[in-house]
């Protein structure tokens, strides 16, 4: 049983650094162009046109970084939704007439 525990856990965390991979570095060199950005035309090598591959930028996307990137927005904008709603909460109770007011502005003149 431990080591089940121990494969899953290594398994665990061989996933977590290549996340961590592709969502730091999404981009690689392609891989028909060699990261220049240009295919040879001729055979006598002097005149050049953009890769089709990577659209002349000399590099592509990771395999699973586009994943990566959608998971993550994604949970941000559940956080993001959770902490407007509470915003919101929170404005609303201190608009409540319930409550007793406090303050200078309570005074009747």
């Amino acid at each position: 049983m431990e080591a089940i525990t121990l494969l899953f856990l290594a398994t665990l965390a061989a996933a977590a650094v290549w996340a961590g991979g592709a969502y730091f570095f999404p981009f690689r060199d392609c891989r028909k162009c060699g990261g220049t950005g240009r295919k040879v035309r001729h055979l006598n090598r002097s005149h050049y046109a953009l890769c089709p591959r990577c659209a002349g930028t000399g590099s592509v996307r990771r395999p699973g970084a586009r994943l990566v990137h959608r998971t993550v927005f994604a949970i941000r904008s559940q956080s993001a939704r959770a902490r407007h709603e509470a915003r919101e909460r929170r404005a609303a109770d201190r608009a409540a007439p319930d409550r007793p007011q406090t303050g200078h502005r309570a005074r009747n003149y």
